[in-house]
C-alpha cells in the first residue's frame, strides 16, 4: 500500500493483517487452494509505487519468509559492522538502541527496523536529520536487498540472505 496510507493504517495493523489473513483463507478454500504451512499470512507494508488507495498482493516462497535480515556498516563507526535484524531493532545514539552509532548527526531514538513476516520496513521515529532509504527521505518504508538507509551521516546497507 502507499506510505500515506501504511501510516494511517499502521495502528490497525495487527487487526487488518489477521482479518485479511482469514478472507484469503476463505476464498483459497472455496477455490480450492492451499497455502504452504497451511495458513495465509499478511504483512502489511509500504511501497511508493502502489497508488494512495490501492492495494498490491505479493506471494512470497516459504524460502523467502525464513531469510535473514541484516544491516551492514557502509560509512560510519563502528566501520565494517554486521548487524543481524530480527524482529524490532531501534537505531540511535541513546544506549537504548540495539544499534548504537556513534554520530552525532543520528538522533538518541532514531529509527526502527523492523521484520513482521518476511517483509522487512524502517520506520522513522521523529528524527531531527531524518530517515533516507535510496536517497529519499521516508517516515516508513518497505525495505529491499541492496537498499541503502541512511540515518544522520551513517551510511548502512540493507542485505537479505
Amino acid at each position: 500500500m502507499s506510505p500515506e496510507d501504511f501510516e494511517r493504517l499502521s495502528e490497525d495493523a495487527e487487526y487488518l493483517q489477521r482479518a485479511w489473513a482469514e478472507l484469503l483463507q476463505d476464498l483459497a478454500a472455496k477455490v480450492g487452494v492451499t497455502f504452504t504451512g497451511g495458513e495465509a499470512r499478511v504483512a502489511m507494508a509500504a511501497r511508493a509505487s502502489v497508488p494512495l488507495g490501492a492495494v498490491a498482493i505479493e506471494v512470497e516462497e516459504a524460502a523467502a519468509r525464513d531469510a535473514h535480515f541484516s544491516l551492514r556498516m557502509v560509512k560510519g563507526v563502528p566501520p565494517d559492522r554486521v548487524y543481524s535484524i530480527e524482529g524490532a531493532i531501534r537505531v540511535g545514539r541513546g544506549d537504548e538502541s540495539e544499534i548504537v552509532l556513534v554520530d552525532p548527526s543520528v538522533s538518541r531514538a532514531h529509527a526502527i527496523v523492523e521484520v513482521d513476516g518476511a517483509q522487512p520496513v524502517v520506520r522513522d521515529l521523529g528524527s531531527t536529520n531524518g530517515t533516507f532509504v535510496n536517497g529519499r527521505r521516508v517516515s516508513v518504508e518497505a525495505l529491499r536487498d541492496g537498499d541503502e538507509l541512511l540515518f544522520g551521516n551513517t551510511r548502512m546497507r540493507f542485505e537479505s540472505a
